[in-house]
């Protein structure tokens, strides 16, 4: 039990870490790829919920720590996040296809943006200034580019995870 739990630490550590300072470092969109979010939803779907908890929790405190954010806001933001894709997962998304892993990290990232803007200008008690950036084209063209980007990282990492195991099934609709 203890070596489970020292593992899974350590992993959570690793996970921070590069997403900390190899991600965040890469060039482009490429630096926007939000690793947390899409180990959580395959967590979430190959795991379990309990670890996938466990997971969330740990990621969060680890990216408050070195997030100039307040602190806290991580912390409340994964185990949210967690909460609901797992309902979606249980209640909508019955099987593991890519379609299912895209809708659910798709719906992760909307969930994270939302609850990280949302929770920091509630702290930070908001001024008029911070809301003009939302009304900036520029603003949702990049967030566009980082949501397909993200989106395409979830595309790949399905695939590997196909190549590695039996667990995901590609199901592509055809019409017969």
């Amino acid at each position: 039990m203890y070596g489970k739990i020292t593992l899974n630490a350590i992993l959570i550590i690793l996970l921070s870490v590069s997403q900390i300072s190899f991600v965040s470092g890469l060039p482009g969109w490429f630096a926007d790829i939000n690793l947390p979010i899409m180990v959580l939803v395959f967590m979430l779907a190959l795991s379990g919920f309990r670890l996938a908890l466990f997971w969330s929790f740990g990621m969060g405190l680890l990216l408050d720590i070195y997030s100039f954010l307040p602190f806290g806001i991580y912390m409340a933001v994964f185990p949210s996040i967690a909460i609901l894709i797992n309902f979606f997962l249980i209640h909508f998304f019955t099987n593991r296809s890519l379609y299912s892993f895209l809708a659910l990290a798709a719906l992760a990232l909307l969930l994270h943006e939302i609850l990280v803007y949302s929770l920091s200008y509630a702290v930070y008690f908001v001024n008029r200034q911070d809301l003009n950036v939302y009304f900036d084209g520029k603003f949702w063209s990049d967030q566009a580019g980082v949501f397909i980007m993200n989106l395409g990282a979830v595309f790949i990492l399905f695939y590997l995870f196909t190549l590695a195991g039996k667990n995901l099934k590609p199901v592509f609709l055809i019409r017969r």
